[in-house]
């Protein structure tokens, strides 16, 4: 069986096919270079950014999933590389479009989302 990597709202998302995560770094105004040319600023934090890709959902996999999705703020935990750990934190969902495959047996093509850091690390 393979690792959980994702959970929302303590469901455990399935049919993952991507799981990738963009460690973002948030720079203060300050941020910048001197006449030297080196980088000097204040790191305010790092912003993990997680993309995914599921595989295709049944109609009440697809509900389910919408009913988290479209809340404001989402309670998620996630595998974090660095530390080999499951990591929790607040997220926003961005846009999500779905895509029905099959009307007759309510099947969805499969689909990506974006889930953004409320919160640094």
């Amino acid at each position: 069986m393979a690792k959980q990597v994702l959970i929302i709202e303590g469901w455990e998302v399935p049919h993952l096919i991507k799981y990738a995560v963009s460690y973002n770094k948030v720079w203060a105004d300050d941020t910048g270079q001197d006449m030297s040319g080196e980088k000097k600023g204040t790191l305010i934090g790092l912003f993990p950014k997680l993309n995914v890709e599921v595989g295709s959902f049944q109609a009440d996999e697809m509900a389910l999933f919408l009913s988290q999705a479209n809340k404001a703020k989402l309670k998620i935990e996630w595998h974090d590389a660095e530390n080999q750990v499951m990591r929790s934190g607040e997220y926003s969902l961005d846009d999500v479009t779905i895509d029905l495959k099959n009307v007759e047996r309510m099947v969805y093509n499969p689909f990506s989302f974006q889930l953004t850091p409320i919160k640094k690390r």
